[in-house]
């Protein structure tokens, strides 16, 4: 039989020898460290190698990982020359550890084995702990009966080594792996993180070896430096090298016992919260840092795609727009000559009329889309030219003079003396902005009056336009300019609009330079009101000025405007 499932006991066999020949040279040199020192290592790593090859190789090797695990550990004892059948026992517990920390660590950690913070990184530490500590008891027992080790020799060496060596070395391992594709294919970048290896040992090699304890714990800042600027690979590889330095040189140099608030603390034990300090400093924060630049990369891979959308949803409205154009211009064009006809009977003559009224009302939104999609996409040109205020506003006043009279609405306007009467602008644009305006205060005001004002502000012209409409609920304000955005259904559904005109109009006075807003409340009507900049010729004309009456309408009543 041919296939994966054929060549899976392959590669069981594989990660069995790699397992075993890293696990047993990993143990001889540690089991040489703890001769030397007549006791234990600082930190036992084998175990936790051992379960990071667990963890990274997935669920079908795990058997192959564990028996070569077993298998390295046993040949080490017997070759320190431990009994046979201890060496077998001792292994059969090494085994039973690395699955208990997995299987606990797996359910604290919700089975992803990340440490992004703190919080999860003490949480993995926890279950170490608590694993290593159950599985010392029995362990030291085994010992003391069979070859009389003190009881507490051996729970320190499996219950605070093995947990020391599941805390470090196994995050370290893992977060190894995560840039390491990364930094093989840049050779700038590997040689970068060797040599930043290379330096921290340097750095720490007279510290650890003359046991300058005064300074060991400044090297923390250099880890924390590492995992900030280099990330979780070079991070762990400095983690890793310096637990091999550390415990290393604790055979050699002059030994002294550190000092620590008055108390006299043992050197291993010393030895032992310094690699955990490191680790606690660089393993959360190189996982935070690691986390952050992918949410980085995500936003600026996301926002990249969020602007194509938009730079084709705004080409495809408006080409849309240009295409719809055409026909509806042939529609009014035709209905006009239709009206035009004196022989038209009158029933012909109102579907004529209709149909004219529904052209141009359809224009006006086709036209909306087209305006909206041109600003959004920073596709529209103003023109620069000499704009005459006082004729501007006094055309624009008069394109809703008829349909605020029909209304029996009061209507006018009013320009400050101080306001100059030649400006620098875009008349266009400008017309455009106020005649969204002034329709929306005529469309939604019932009774009343509007009027529009205009002033200086500071370096900018204020245009303003007050109803006495039935005003903007304050939650709905702060949406107002937004595009597609609405007030009131019942009078959205009356007055029509698609709910562009203000948002079509935002982006026109920001194009401008400028800014627009509203003042408003229920009941009370509002006043709409956009500043653009007074790009003043020097000379001026002489100021226009129309006195208004009061607008004040107790009356008014209704509820919210909407945007056209």
């Amino acid at each position: 039989m041919t296939g994966p499932k054929a060549a899976r006991p392959g590669i069981q066999v594989k990660v069995f020898a790699a397992t075993a020949a890293l696990s047993w040279a990993a143990a001889l040199i540690f089991s040489v460290f703890e001769q030397r020192t007549h006791g234990a290592t600082a930190i036992w790593p084998v175990n936790a190698m051992i379960l990071a090859a667990y963890i990274l190789l997935g669920r079908e090797a795990r058997a192959a990982v564990i028996a070569g695990g077993a298998a390295a550990l046993i040949a080490t004892s017997l070759v320190m020359n431990t009994n046979p059948r201890l060496a077998c026992v001792l292994a059969i517990f090494n085994s039973t550890e690395i699955v208990l920390v997995h299987l606990v660590a797996a359910r604290v950690l919700k089975g992803r084995f990340s440490f992004e913070g703190v919080d999860r990184l003490l949480a993995y530490w926890s279950a170490c702990a608590a694993v290593c500590a159950v599985n010392a008891l029995p362990v030291g027992f085994v010992e003391l009966a069979w070859q009389g080790r003190p009881f507490w020799t051996t729970f320190n060496a499996w219950g605070v080594g093995d947990a020391l060596g599941y805390m470090l070395v196994t995050p370290a391992i893992l977060d190894i792996r995560h840039d390491w594709a990364a930094l093989a294919a840049d050779s700038r970048r590997g040689v970068h993180a060797l040599a930043t290896v290379a330096a921290l040992l340097l750095v720490e090699a007279p510290v650890l070896y003359f046991r300058a304890y005064e300074l060991q714990f400044a090297i923390l800042v250099i880890f924390v430096a590492i995992a900030f600027r280099q990330g979780r690979t070079v991070a762990g590889l400095a983690i890793l090298s310096t637990i091999v330095l550390a415990d290393g040189l604790l055979n050699f140099g002059s030994p002294r016992a550190p000092v620590v608030f008055g108390l006299v603390i043992d050197e291993k034990l010393y030895a032992q919260i310094f690699l955990a300090g490191c680790a606690l400093a660089a393993i959360p924060m190189a996982g935070a840092v690691a986390k952050q630049r992918a949410l980085d990369a995500e936003l600026i891979a996301s926002r990249t795609e969020a602007l194509a959308a938009s730079e084709a949803k705004s080409q495809f409205l408006a080409n849309m727009s240009h295409e719809m154009r055409t026909p509806l211009n042939a529609v009014i064009g035709f209905a006009g000559l239709l009206q035009g006809m004196a022989e038209l009977p009158g029933p012909a003559r109102r579907h004529a009329d209709r149909i004219a009224a529904g052209g141009r009302a359809l224009l006006d939104l086709v036209n909306d889309v087209l305006d909206f999609a041109k600003v959004e996409s920073g596709h529209v040109d103003l023109a620069c030219e000499m704009v005459e205020l006082h004729r501007l506003v006094a055309e624009t006043v008069d394109l809703v003079a008829a349909d605020a009279t029909a209304k029996g609405l009061g209507l006018d306007w009013a320009m400050d003396e101080a306001t100059p009467a030649l400006i620098q602008g875009d008349a266009r644009r400008l017309r455009q902005v106020l005649l969204n305006l002034l329709g929306n205060a005529v469309k939604f005001t019932e009774r009343g009056a509007v009027r529009v004002s205009v002033a200086p502000a500071g370096e900018s012209i204020r245009f303003s336009v007050t109803d006495t409409g039935p005003g903007i609920a304050p939650d709905f304000r702060d949406r107002l300019f937004d595009r597609f955005s609405q007030g009131d259904a019942s009078l959205s559904r009356s007055h029509g609009g698609a709910g562009l005109g203000l948002a079509i109009s935002r982006g026109l006075v920001e194009l401008m330079g400028g800014r627009i807003g509203v003042t408003s409340e229920l009941g009370q009507g509002s006043m709409f009101w956009f500043e653009i900049p007074a790009r003043a010729p020097a000379a001026a004309a002489p100021p226009h000025w129309r006195a208004l009456p009061s607008i004040s309408s107790p009356s008014a009543k209704g509820s919210s405007v909407s945007s056209f």
